[in-house]
């Protein structure tokens, strides 16, 4: 599934967001756990995009995944350790 976005509890949105489907994730330390997963809007600096979700819980870390991003034509700089746009690529098939 790649690294997907974490809503943690408290994250108020503008919207209920409902789990569609429970997921297995592997943590770095090797243990397999299972958490629901979604789908959310999200919107920054005037854009906006929908990917899938997973829902935390309070122990959990909060992150932004990289399919998030890139539904909003974005990605991290790692070394201003910013967002920047990404290049879009259109692939058509010429016949």
């Amino acid at each position: 599934m790649g690294l997907l976005p974490v809503t943690p509890p408290a994250c108020e949105p503008t919207r209920p967001l409902t789990p569609t489907e429970q997921a297995t994730f592997q943590l770095a330390d090797g243990r397999r756990i299972e958490r629901p997963v979604g789908e959310a809007r999200f919107f920054y600096d005037g854009k906006q995009g929908v990917s899938k979700v997973v829902f935390a819980q309070p122990t959990d870390a909060t992150v932004i995944g990289v399919l998030a991003l890139k539904t909003l034509g974005l990605e991290v700089d790692p070394v201003r350790r910013e967002l920047r746009p990404v290049t879009l690529f259109l692939h058509s098939c010429l016949s």
